[in-house]
């Protein structure tokens, strides 16, 4: 599973996602209703979809706790080229992927590393 299948369902936990992993998302939104950021998380990732179907490198792949999953960009602040997070997608089964989490750039890149260096230019130390 090194490359991301767009016909495939993504399911992510959102709920999870937010309140799991608050302290990782931009300080601007920590302090934010919960419904705007359960709002701006779902359009970033239909965003990270619509970005890994038009170029398959934009899912990095990592190692992490025995598995490959792959990483995808989620761009929360507005009217930034660069991404705050990564969306961590694995494979749920033939036809689904799941979303639970979500990682700081800098954990991401180190994740991502273990396997090779990321090639893709969301991905930077």
């Amino acid at each position: 599973m090194l490359l991301f299948n767009p016909k495939f369902d993504l399911i992510p936990d959102i709920d999870h996602i937010i309140n799991d992993n608050l302290t990782r998302f931009p300080v601007h939104l920590q302090n934010t209703d919960k419904l705007e950021i359960r709002r701006q998380l779902i359009g970033a990732i239909d965003e990270a979809k619509k970005k890994v179907r038009t170029n398959y490198k934009v899912a990095v792949p990592q190692y992490y706790d025995g598995r490959i999953q792959l990483l995808l960009p989620l761009n929360l602040t507005t009217g930034s080229p660069n991404p705050d997070l990564a969306l961590v997608v694995h494979k749920l089964n033939d036809t689904t992927y799941t979303a639970r989490t979500c990682l700081t750039l800098k954990m991401a890149y180190n994740n991502a590393r273990l396997i090779v260096k990321p090639q893709s230019s969301w991905l930077k130390p």
